[in-house]
């Protein structure tokens, strides 16, 4: 079982508007080591100001077309909307946020305004662990999911299609989806190793899962680390802020993506050329997951 202590990830400040310097640079670097960090601020009549602080520190904020004027998509149950996930109780699986955009938002905020009683847990993963699992286990089945057309996630009129896993400068990105919140596609080659991706972040063992709590503010490297919830109750009320960001900082140094040495990179690549792969040769043309829009 994969664990971590989440208290030691939570930072408390009287208000994200008054940050010391030295909580900017701890918050800075839990993100950087973990790949997520959470701000928790005391009681405020205006809550969401401590959010949009958070443009500061993590970029220019991405708009959504659910966003309200300040660039805040509201999360909570709406029964007019059972087509957008993020208004209905049911789990969410993990997944990273923007798979359909060419670009996806380097870095993805919720802040808790009320947390359902019971149930509507925060899930997360670490794509690094996907990346070092199915490297242990199938290593040419990874490389895969390295193909330029391992996967295309389509909402409405927003398509990419895309690797799962991506090399920059740093490392790698990951971008992945597979529930019922998009129509997606997974390049026939790459499908094997697409299900045992989504097998291992599907398994609540590999999984970090904890309540986020009211003034608590989790913020996430979304080119490493996946998200989701729980399912809770149609008769509670649960509602999250939540905000996107380019992640240009000019205040703390940020670093995004799984942190892979180029050189390592090189020889794995090497040692399972593209020659031996033949995972999904039975499958005739890509296979096809079609799923409602978010």
């Amino acid at each position: 079982m994969y664990s971590i202590k989440i208290e030691n990830l939570i930072i408390r400040v009287k208000s994200v508007l008054e940050m010391p310097v030295s909580k900017e640079a701890e918050m800075a670097n839990k993100f950087n080591e973990f790949g997520f960090v959470i701000l928790e601020h005391e009681p405020s009549a205006t809550p969401k100001n401590n959010l949009l602080k958070l443009s500061d520190y993590f970029g220019t904020i991405i708009q959504h077309e659910h966003s309200d004027s300040q660039g805040i998509v509201p999360i909570s149950p709406v029964d007019s909307y059972p087509e957008y996930v993020n208004t209905t109780t049911t789990d969410l699986s993990l997944h990273t946020d923007g798979a359909f955009t060419i670009t996806p938002p380097k870095v993805m905020a919720m802040q808790c305004q009320i947390a359902a009683a019971n149930g509507g847990f925060t899930k997360l993963i670490d794509g690094k662990l996907v990346y070092e699992h199915l490297k242990r286990t199938n290593p040419v089945g990874l490389l895969t999911l390295f193909n330029p057309d391992a996967i295309t996630v389509k909402r409405d009129n927003k398509k990419a299609t895309k690797p799962i896993f991506e090399e920059h400068h740093a490392g790698l990105i990951v971008r992945f989806r597979a529930d019922n919140a998009a129509h997606v596609s997974v390049e026939s080659k790459s499908f094997a190793a697409f299900k045992s991706f989504e097998n291992f972040v599907n398994n609540p063992d590999n999984q970090v899962i904890f309540k986020l709590a009211q003034n608590q503010i989790i913020i996430v490297d979304n080119t490493r680390v996946l998200h989701g919830r729980t399912a809770f109750s149609k008769q509670e009320y649960r509602l999250l802020n939540r905000l996107w960001f380019d992640g240009q900082s000019d205040i703390i140094n940020l670093k995004f993506g799984i942190s892979i040495a180029p050189k390592n990179l090189s020889l794995f690549a090497k040692k399972y050329q593209p020659s031996q792969i033949d995972i999904g040769s039975d499958i005739s043309q890509s296979t096809q997951l079609k799923f409602k829009a978010t």
